[in-house]
């Protein structure tokens, strides 16, 4: 996702991108609400199980409607979620913490 601000709302830190196979996480700000997100983006174009971009658009649509209904204290909150030129874009809660990695080396985590 190159562009700084995407949905007319959401500010993208330029520091802070963490790239996956298909897409990537970066933080941000909700402009209108000043609050602190994050931004998860999945390129169309990358998705290898030959869906149509429209398929693969509702597809998205339906999962983020479907997590957002969820409460956990373990799920980040769905805020919103849309399309920016060929990524689909899923605005979340963003929970400060650790990456997992460190928690992997920190504590032994059992194989059951």
């Amino acid at each position: 996702m190159d562009s700084r601000v995407i949905g007319g709302r959401y500010e993208l830190d330029p520091l802070f991108r963490c790239r996956g196979g298909m897409g990537e996480v970066r933080f941000g700000v909700d402009k209108r609400l000043v609050r602190s997100v994050a931004v998860k983006s999945i390129r169309v174009d990358r998705l290898p199980d030959g869906k149509s971009g429209r398929e693969l658009i509702q597809r998205f649509v339906r999962e983020s409607r479907i997590t957002a209904r969820l409460e956990h204290p373990g799920v980040p909150a769905v805020h919103d979620c849309g399309t920016h030129g060929d990524q689909l874009y899923l605005v979340m809660q963003r929970v400060e913490g650790c990456p997992v990695s460190t928690l992997l080396d920190e504590t032994e985590v059992p194989v059951a």
